[in-house]
């Protein structure tokens, strides 16, 4: 269910009744991010990606703090790994 915010498990979601339930996932090795947000018990959203797999899960109306991102006004800066631009080293040394 990580992967799937929405697929919490039910007995988990009851504990939150009569509040605001949220859940919040990330994967810093792999820059995953998932959260979802109940209210009373119901789904009202839930969204989950990933550069790699892009968008697993997407539910519900994005909230305020997500427009400027869906707008595109806070782009991801790229960073390069050290060493990005030498050519990768395969295991194996070509002679000559």
């Amino acid at each position: 269910m990580i992967d799937l915010p929405s697929q919490l498990p039910e007995h988990l979601v009851a504990a939150g009744a009569g509040r605001r339930l949220v859940l919040h996932a990330m994967h810093s090795v792999v820059d995953w991010l998932a959260f979802a947000v109940w209210e009373d018990g119901r789904l009202v959203r839930s969204l989950s990606l990933s550069p790699d797999s892009g968008i697993i899960e997407n539910i519900g109306e994005p909230l305020p703090f997500e427009l400027p991102y869906w707008a595109g006004d806070r782009p991801a800066d790229i960073v390069p790994w050290p060493d990005e631009e030498e050519e990768p080293y395969w295991g194996v040394r070509h002679l000559g």
